[in-house]
């Protein structure tokens, strides 16, 4: 990938997924915080923001929605304020610019489910963490899904120059790891500790997934070893649950020929039906699968020529 300028106004292209996603924040956030005003103003307890925000007391009450619903909706004291719409503001603006640059690189299914994984787990090492020390806070808003995107996409691109403000040039791996000091920091500055756990372990659940089920490796070299055993260990699990599974998946010595989707093709003849496809459609035409097995096939035949 060319170098970027990540903090443009807009992204290029925005799909379809990330347009709604962020409509629905934006809804979402902005109902909740106009009822809640309502609710705050005859004294009624558990509004919105209540029911739909992140809480131990929530959880324990029953309303399992609310490791999703948490994403959905931006915390608010004081109504629809400026302050909330300018913290709304910024929290989709940067899942809007950050998201389509991972959807590019990945497929929808996948998007959908390591959004799901680092925002629902996160989630959940919060409120333990909560519980343990006896607090009970509202946890909102969409950036730990979108600290965990940035992770990801560093991972996939880490020496992709950004130009922040179209001025300094930062390294996307830098960059990754700047933003999420940035927050960390402000979390702490706050004594907001469940924020700060937050914030952490989202980018840190990426890591881990991006590594067990993709074999990806982190931006940084002194990692390679913990990315190994990672990656060894996404593949232990991927066999144990072929064995368990009651259906067969793709196998990869043979998979279905693209062109008419019944033939088996070997690895030669799937490479060979890739680059025809990569020269006549270009390499966004891929799907996730397709990269995927492209990229076994590339580490192993470096494996055997090592041998």
């Amino acid at each position: 990938m060319a170098g970027t300028d990540l903090f443009s106004w807009r992204p290029a292209h925005t799909p379809p997924l990330i347009q709604a996603i962020s409509l629905l924040i934006c809804l979402v956030s902005m109902l909740s915080a106009a009822f809640q005003s309502i609710f705050n103003e005859f004294a009624i307890p558990y509004g919105p923001q209540a029911l739909l925000s992140l809480s131990s007391w929530g959880i324990h009450n029953g309303f399992i929605w609310q490791f999703i619903s948490f994403l959905f909706v931006q915390d608010t004291y004081g109504g629809l304020s400026f302050s909330f719409f300018l913290t709304l503001f910024l929290n989709v603006y940067f899942f809007w610019v950050i998201a389509p640059l991972v959807l590019e690189i990945i497929d929808r299914g996948p998007f959908l489910r390591l959004c799901t994984a680092c925002g629902v787990l996160s989630g959940l090492c919060a409120l333990l963490f909560m519980d343990l020390m006896g607090q009970d806070l509202l946890l909102a808003g969409i950036a730990p899904v979108t600290l965990a995107l940035l992770l990801v996409w560093s991972m996939a691109y880490p020496d992709t120059e950004v130009f922040l403000f179209s001025l300094v040039p930062v390294k996307a791996k830098w960059l990754s790891v700047i933003t999420i000091g940035i927050f960390l920091l402000s979390a702490i500055s706050r004594w907001d500790l469940p924020g700060f756990v937050l914030y952490f372990s989202s980018p840190l659940i990426a890591y881990f997934y991006a590594t067990c089920a993709w074999h990806w490796t982190s931006p940084f070299a002194w990692t390679a070893s913990i990315d190994k055993k990672l990656a060894d260990l996404g593949t232990l699990i991927r066999q144990y649950a072929l064995k368990i599974l009651p259906f067969k998946t793709n196998n990869h010595d043979k998979v279905i020929d693209i062109g008419t989707g019944k033939s088996q093709l070997d690895d030669d003849a799937f490479v060979d039906k890739m680059l025809g496809k990569i020269f006549k459609e270009g390499e966004h035409s891929l799907s996730w699968s397709e990269r995927v097995r492209l990229q076994e096939i590339s580490k192993k035949k470096n494996q055997n020529k090592r041998n």
